[in-house]
């Protein structure tokens, strides 16, 4: 993991735990918590949802699928609701995302076309965390959000095949749902691209403007050179003159006698 990604998301949790400790309402407290409470539950999931599909408990399984679903729902609803987004939020919440659904995912694995979705999914993770770890700030994109939705119902539909029901097109289904998280994979990496040669940029404007005040800087200590060179020559040629005119009025004195 990239050191500095790390130190800024310990930063950003650390600005959060000093807005809540600052809020002195207790009600407004809860507020601000509840939201990354629930989004920080995702992460939980795994020990949830592949033991009791595994041990073959399939409504409780849905259930746990259904009950950490809906805290992706609610999570976002409620900061906005609440006024208590915060970028420890933000960050928190596509990190809990993935692991939400790969721990839904992996139980399906049997079927060989959602091996591909997971394969997708965690490219984009890998997309999403490379970004973050460059401070390149990743967020979710339209395409992202309808690439989540299309998931989520090739999961449900999967799952449902559990019960004995059966959806006529859900291999085409799953492979649309495939092309979708491709092309989200290419949004994504498309944005981040986008976000380095930005940086890029920047980085080699103030590279310019910090050559350019060297050389003014080099400029102003040469005329400054120039100048007290200037100013001793003069202090210099008056000094001379001091030391003639007392020997030219010998001189003159001289003559006339």
């Amino acid at each position: 993991m990239n050191k500095n990604a790390f130190m800024n998301f310990l930063n950003d949790y650390k600005i959060f735990l000093n807005d809540v400790k600052k809020e002195k309402n207790k009600t407004n407290k809860i507020k601000k918590i509840i939201p990354n409470i629930l989004t920080a539950s995702r992460i939980l999931s795994p020990l949830f949802i592949i033991p009791t599909f595994l041990t073959g408990n399939i409504p409780l399984t849905v259930s746990f699928i259904a009950l950490f679903a809906t805290t992706d729902l609610f999570d976002g609803l409620l900061a906005r609701k609440f006024n208590s987004t915060s970028e420890f939020g933000k960050n928190l919440d596509p990190i809990c995302d993935k692991v939400f659904a790969m721990s839904v995912i992996i139980p399906l694995i049997t079927n060989k076309l959602l091996i591909l979705s997971l394969m997708l999914e965690g490219i984009i993770s890998i997309i999403n965390l490379t970004s973050a770890f460059k401070g390149n700030n990743p967020r979710s994109t339209l395409l992202g959000k309808f690439k989540t939705c299309m998931l989520s119902i090739s999961i449900i539909l999967s799952y449902m095949t559990c019960f004995n029901i059966t959806f006529k097109y859900i291999n085409e289904f799953i492979l649309l749902t495939s092309t979708v998280q491709f092309l989200a994979a290419c949004d994504y990496l498309k944005i981040d691209l986008k976000k380095d040669i930005k940086k890029n940029i920047k980085k080699d404007i103030k590279i310019n403007e910090n050559n350019t005040s060297i050389e003014n800087n080099y400029d102003y200590t040469k005329i400054n050179d120039i100048k007290k060179d200037i100013i001793n020559y003069k202090a210099f040629k008056d000094e001379l003159i001091n030391q003639y005119e007392p020997l030219k009025t010998d001189k003159e004195i001289s003559k006339k006698y």
